[in-house]
C-alpha cells in the first residue's frame, strides 16, 4: 500500500480511535467499545441466503452454528442427529468441539482420508476406552474400541455429505495449549486420561501451538478442504471464550506456572494474528470479528457469570451482523 492510499484510509469511517479530545470523538472507537459493540468491516464475499454453512471449532463455533441453524441456515445440526441427541451430556455442546488448530487438522484430514486416524487416540482396554479425538471423557463416557470407531465412522460419513455440498466453511480458532501424543504424532482434542498418561509419563508433551505451526496447519486444512469441495470458501473466526486453565509457565517448556489470563492473552494474539495473515492470503477467506465483538462489548451485556462464555444475546447480535454483511437474498 503506498502513502496516498495508506493516507486516505486513514480518513475512512471507524478508522480512529479517538479525537484529539471528548467532543471530536463522536463515532470514534472509544465512544462505541465497551457498549454493545458491533465492529464494521467489509467482508471479501458475500453467499446466499440458502447456501450450505459448516462450522468446526471452539465452543463458540457451535454457538454459533446453532444460531445459525435456529435461524433457518443450512448448518448440520450433529447434536439433533438420532445417533448421538440420545447421549447422555452431549448436548452441553462438547461432544463435537475441536478445542484446538491441531484437533482441527486432525479432522479434515480424516475426513479426506478415511484411513488417517485410524484406531489413533483411542486410549484404554476392554469396555474402558476413551476416544480423545471427541469431547472430554466427562461427555462421551467410556465404551468399547468397536464402540467407539463406529461413531467416528458414523460421524464422519455425516460430516463428509455436508462437505461435499459446503458453501462457507466457518472454522473458530478456540486454543494454543494443547497436548501431544508424541507416539502417535497427533495433537490431543483434550486431555489424555489421566492414569493412562501418568502409566506412560514419555508419552505426552504439553505444547503451546506457536504463530509458524498453526498457520501451517490452517493452511493446509484449506487444501484439503479444496480437495472435498473445489469450490469452497473460509470464513475464520477467533473464539471470544478464555482458558479454562492453563497448563503453561511464563516459558512453555518449564514447569512454574502462569496467571491463566496471561496465558489467554498469549493463546488469542497468536491465534488473531494467524487468522489475520491466512485470510490476507487468500480470496477465498476472509476473517470475522466476533472475538472483537464480543472483546469490546460492555461485559455484562456480552459474557455469562462465568466471565468466559458468550451470552445468547451477544451470540444473536453477532449473526445479525454476519447476516448483514455476508448474506444476500
Amino acid at each position: 500500500m503506498n502513502f496516498s492510499d495508506a493516507r486516505t484510509n486513514f480518513k475512512r469511517p471507524f478508522a480512529q480511535w479517538n479525537g484529539r479530545d471528548e467532543e471530536h470523538s463522536e463515532g470514534m472507537a472509544c465512544e462505541r467499545i465497551y457498549q454493545e459493540f458491533l465492529p464494521e468491516f467489509d467482508p471479501k464475499f458475500t453467499i446466499a441466503n440458502d447456501a450450505h454453512v459448516y462450522t468446526i471449532g471452539s465452543c463458540f463455533a457451535w454457538e454459533i452454528q446453532r444460531a445459525l441453524n435456529e435461524r433457518g441456515f443450512n448448518v448440520p445440526d450433529f447434536y439433533e442427529d438420532q445417533r448421538f441427541s440420545s447421549v447422555e451430556g452431549v448436548k452441553d455442546g462438547a461432544f463435537f468441539t475441536r478445542f484446538n488448530i491441531g484437533s482441527m487438522h486432525n479432522e479434515i484430514r480424516n475426513l479426506v482420508d478415511e484411513n488417517f486416524l485410524g484406531e489413533k487416540l483411542l486410549y484404554g482396554d476392554n469396555d474402558k476406552v476413551l476416544d480423545v479425538h471427541f469431547g472430554t471423557g466427562r461427555v462421551q463416557g467410556l465404551g468399547t474400541r468397536g464402540e467407539k470407531l463406529e461413531a467416528r465412522s458414523y460421524f464422519r460419513g455425516k460430516a463428509r455429505d455436508h462437505l461435499n455440498k459446503c458453501d462457507l466453511f466457518i472454522i473458530t480458532l478456540g486454543l494454543s495449549e494443547a497436548f501431544f501424543d508424541i507416539e502417535q504424532g497427533l495433537y490431543l482434542n483434550s486431555a489424555p486420561p489421566a492414569r493412562f498418561a501418568l502409566q506412560n509419563p514419555e508419552r505426552f508433551e504439553a505444547r503451546l501451538i506457536d504463530y509458524t505451526e498453526s498457520l501451517k496447519m490452517l493452511s493446509e486444512i484449506r487444501d484439503m478442504l479444496k480437495e472435498i469441495q473445489p469450490n469452497i470458501k473460509m470464513m475464520v473466526t477467533v473464539s471470544p471464550v478464555a482458558l479454562g486453565n492453563t497448563f503453561s509457565g511464563q516459558d512453555v517448556v518449564v514447569a512454574s506456572g502462569q496467571d491463566v489470563v496471561v496465558a489467554n492473552s498469549q493463546s488469542k494474539a497468536i491465534l488473531r494474528a494467524v487468522a489475520g495473515t491466512f485470510t490476507a492470503e487468500h480470496d477465498d477467506a476472509f476473517y470475522f470479528p466476533s472475538y472483537e465483538a464480543v472483546q469490546y462489548s460492555d461485559p455484562e451485556f456480552a459474557y455469562r457469570w462465568d466471565k468466559r462464555h458468550v451470552k445468547k444475546d451477544m451470540v444473536s447480535k453477532i449473526i445479525n451482523l454476519f447476516s448483514r454483511k455476508v448474506i444476500v437474498a
